[in-house]
C-alpha cells in the first residue's frame, strides 16, 4: 500500500473517532470475555507493567482494576484525543496510570512506542485499523520488542470476515481516490445503521496473512483461541511469551 492511501485511510479513522468517540465508547464499556483467558498470566506478578497499544477509552485497564486484585503499572497509547480524555476520566482514581497520545498507524513504531519493556504488551482491537500488511508486520515486531523477559505479547485479530451484519455495513462503491489502492481484506465499514455515512477503515486478517505476520517473532507461542462477540469467536487471540 502506498503512503498516500495509508494517510487517507488513517485520516478516515481519525475523523470518525474525533466525531463519534462518545457514542463509540458508550457501546464499548464491558470487558471482552477473552480477557479472562489472559488474566492468569499476570497473577503473582507484583506491580505488573502493562502496555496497552490502542487503548481507546481505557476499558482494559478498568477490567484489570476489577479483576486483577493487585496494583499494576499501566501505559495506554492511542491516537484519539477524545477517547484518551474518556480514559483519563475513567482511570482518574487508579494509581500508576500513564496515557500517551501517539499515532501508532503512520508513525514509525520504534519511535511511537515507549522504549521500556513490559510484563504484558497488548494490542486489542488495533491491528485492523493499521493500513498495509507491511505496517502491521512492523508494528507487531516493535510490540514484541517491548516484552520483558518472562512477559507476554497478546494480540487480537478481528474476525469479521463473512459475518452477515458486517457484510451489510461494508461500503460497496469505493471512493475514486481509493479505488484500486486497497489490499485484500480492506473494508470501509459504516458505523451504526446500514445506510450511515460515517465510515471506518478496517482490515480483515485471514489465516494466511496471520501466519505471515507472526512468522519469525522472537517469542514462543503460548495461547491461541477465539472469543468475544455474540458468536463467541469474533476475535482471534494470539499470545506469545519471551522465555
Amino acid at each position: 500500500m502506498n503512503q498516500t492511501t495509508a494517510i487517507a485511510l488513517a485520516a478516515l479513522n481519525r475523523d470518525f473517532y474525533r466525531e463519534s468517540a462518545a457514542e463509540f465508547a458508550r457501546t464499548r464499556s464491558a470487558p471482552w470475555p477473552g480477557w479472562h483467558e489472559i488474566l492468569p498470566l499476570l497473577r503473582g506478578r507484583p506491580r505488573a507493567s502493562i502496555l496497552d497499544a490502542g487503548c481507546g477509552n481505557g476499558r482494559f485497564a478498568s477490567f484489570l482494576c476489577d479483576a486483577l486484585g493487585a496494583p499494576f503499572l499501566y501505559c495506554g497509547i492511542d491516537s484519539s484525543a477524545p477517547l484518551l480524555a474518556l480514559a483519563a476520566s475513567a482511570l482518574a482514581h487508579v494509581p500508576g496510570v500513564r496515557l500517551l497520545q501517539t499515532d501508532l498507524v503512520l508513525e514509525p513504531p520504534e519511535r511511537a512506542l515507549p522504549a521500556e519493556r513490559f510484563d504484558l504488551v497488548a494490542a486489542f482491537g488495533l491491528l485492523h485499523h493499521v493500513p498495509g500488511e507491511s505496517r502491521r508486520r512492523e508494528l507487531i515486531r516493535a510490540l514484541a520488542a517491548r516484552v520483558e523477559e518472562g512477559g507476554f505479547l497478546a494480540l487480537t485479530f478481528w474476525d469479521f470476515g463473512g459475518e452477515p451484519r458486517f457484510e451489510r455495513k461494508a461500503l460497496r462503491e469505493i471512493p475514486a481516490e481509493l479505488s484500486g489502492q486497497l489490499e485484500p481484506g480492506d473494508v470501509l465499514l459504516r458505523w451504526g445503521s446500514d445506510d450511515s455515512s460515517r465510515l471506518r477503515y478496517c482490515h480483515h486478517t485471514d489465516a494466511a496473512e496471520e501466519t505471515r505476520l507472526l512468522a519469525g517473532l522472537p517469542l514462543a507461542p503460548r495461547l491461541a483461541f477465539s472469543s468475544d462477540g455474540a458468536t463467541g469467536r469474533l476475535n482471534r487471540y494470539r499470545v506469545f511469551e519471551r522465555l
